[in-house]
C-alpha cells in the first residue's frame, strides 16, 4: 500500500522545478487535504472529545521566498472539489466572512489552465455535498484578511477553528452561525505579521491554533518553469488531482489503529523545542494538532484508518517546523511581564502534574525578567486568572479547562 510519505513525495516531485521551499509545499498539501475532509469527517476520542481535521497554517518568510507560489499550487489542484473557498479580502472585518459562512457568498476558482474544461454542473454537484458553513480560507497575503491589530477578527477566527456555534449581535440584529468550521492557509512576513495580531497576542488563542512554517530561502533558482508544458507532467498532475477528488468523497469517521494509539499515548506529553515562551500555549494543543495532521495523512492514502506510520510522520512533520515557529514572532514587542509569567508556568509544567513549589521558588524563576514587586503581581494575576492554584503555602498549575472538543 502507498504510504502517506510516498504521496507527499509524489507531490514534491510534481513541483520539482518550482522555487518554493519544500517545507511550504508539504504543509500546503496537508492543509488542503484537511480542508477537503472538513466537518464531514471526524475522529472521536471517547464520548465527549471530537477532533475535526481543519488546520490554520501560516507560511512565514521574507519577501521573495515564493510563499504565494506555494499556496497557489494547492489552490489550483482543488479546482473541481467541493471545497468552499472564502472571500480573499475581508479588510480585517468579520462581516464578509460571516456572510460567506451563511452561504450568501460563493467563492470558486476557475483555473486558467487545463482545469477550465470543468463544467458548472460539476461545481453544482460538488456544492451539494458540503454545507456552506464549512470553508477554506486561502490568503496568500494575510493582511487582506487581518487588518492592523484586528483583535475582533482574531477572536472570530479562534471560534471558527473550534467549530462551535456563534451568535453575533449587530445593530441590525442577531446573526447565528451553526457549527461553522474554517481551515486557513495564509502567508506573510514576520514584520507584517507583527502588525496584524494584537500586541498582547502571546496570550491570545489564535497563536496556539496556528502552525507557523518558516523558510528563509528558495528551494532552488528556476529561471523558466518548463515542465508544466509537457504531456507527461500534465498526466501526473491530473493523476494527483484525481487522488484529491477521491479524498473529497470521503465522508466517514476516522479511527486509530492500536499501534497508532500506543504511539499517541507515548508522545502525548512530548515537549517540542519552541524556544519562544510566547508559544507556550501551543503545548496544550499539540496533541490535537498531531491527530489533525494524522487524519490528513491517512486520507492521502485514501483510508480512514490512521496507522502508526501516519501518526509518526505527523509527529516528525511537527518536529520539523516547531524549532523555527518563533520566527513568526520576532518583530513583536517583548512584554517582560508576559515572559516572567511564561517562565513560571513552564517551570511548573516541567515538574509534572504533581509539581508544587513555594512562592519564593516562583519569584526566583521570574527574577531574570521581573523585579520582586512585578513578580509578585504576576503570581497574583496568574491566581486570579485561574492558571495557578494555591494549596497551603504551595502553588501548582490549575487543572486546565478541557479544550479538546474542537
Amino acid at each position: 500500500m502507498t504510504t502517506s510519505k510516498e504521496v507527499i513525495n509524489t507531490y514534491l516531485d510534481l513541483y520539482e522545478d518550482f522555487e518554493a521551499p519544500r517545507i511550504y509545499l508539504k504543509w500546503c498539501l496537508i492543509t488542503g487535504v484537511a480542508a477537503l475532509l472538513g466537518r464531514r469527517c471526524k475522529l472521536s476520542l471517547g464520548e465527549f472529545i471530537t477532533v475535526y481535521p481543519n488546520l490554520f497554517v501560516l507560511l512565514i518568510g521574507p519577501a521573495g521566498v515564493r510563499k504565494s507560489s506555494a499556496v497557489n499550487t494547492i489552490k489550483k489542484l482543488l479546482v473541481g472539489t467541493s471545497v468552499r473557498l472564502g472571500p480573499t479580502d475581508t479588510a480585517g472585518q468579520r462581516h464578509g466572512l460571516m456572510a460567506a459562512l451563511q452561504g450568501s457568498h460563493t467563492a470558486r476558482i476557475r483555473a486558467e489552465i487545463e482545469n477550465d474544461m470543468l463544467m458548472p454542473a460539476m461545481f453544482e454537484e460538488k456544492d451539494a455535498l458540503r454545507p456552506a458553513n464549512d470553508m477554506f480560507l486561502i490568503a496568500p497575503e494575510l493582511g487582506r484578511i487581518l487588518s492592523t491589530s484586528s483583535r475582533e477578527m482574531a477572536d472570530f477566527l479562534v471560534d471558527l477553528w473550534d467549530g462551535e456555534n456563534i451568535v453575533y449581535q449587530t445593530k441590525g440584529g442577531i446573526t447565528r452561525l451553526y457549527e461553522p468550521l474554517l481551515s486557513l492557509l495564509g502567508a506573510t512576513t514576520p514584520s507584517s505579521f507583527a502588525t496584524l495580531i494584537p500586541e498582547n497576542a502571546a496570550g491570545h488563542g489564535i497563536l496556539s491554533r496556528m502552525l507557523f512554517v518558516h523558510a528563509d530561502k528558495n528551494y532552488k533558482d528556476v529561471p523558466l518553469i518548463e515542465n508544466t508544458m509537457n504531456a507527461k507532467w500534465l498526466e501526473k498532475y491530473k493523476a494527483f488531482q484525481g487522488r484529491l477528488y477521491e479524498i473529497d468523497s470521503m465522508r466517514t469517521e476516522f479511527m486509530l489503529e492500536q499501534p497508532a494509539v500506543d504511539f499517541y499515548k507515548k508522545h502525548y506529553n512530548y515537549i517540542p523545542d519552541l524556544i519562544d515562551p510566547r508559544l507556550g500555549a501551543y503545548l496544550h494543543r499539540r496533541p490535537i494538532m498531531l491527530l489533525k495532521v494524522s487524519m490528513a495523512l491517512a486520507a492521502l492514502r485514501l483510508t480512514f484508518r490512521i496507522n502508526k506510520e501516519d501518526i509518526s510522520l505527523a509527529h516528525d512533520l511537527l518536529k520539523e517546523i516547531e524549532p523555527l515557529m518563533y520566527r513568526a514572532l520576532e518583530y513583536f514587542g517583548k512584554n517582560k511581564t508576559l515572559f516572567g509569567k511564561m517562565a513560571m508556568i513552564e517551570f511548573l509544567r516541567k515538574l509534572g502534574p504533581e509539581g508544587a513549589v513555594t512562592r519564593s521558588e516562583l519569584l526566583s524563576v521570574a527574577a531574570k525578567d521581573l523585579s520582586i514587586r512585578e513578580a509578585n503581581e504576576a503570581i497574583d494575576n496568574l491566581i486570579a486568572s485561574g492558571e495557578l492554584t494555591v494549596l497551603g503555602d504551595k502553588y501548582i498549575l490549575s487543572v486546565a479547562k478541557n479544550e479538546l472538543i474542537v
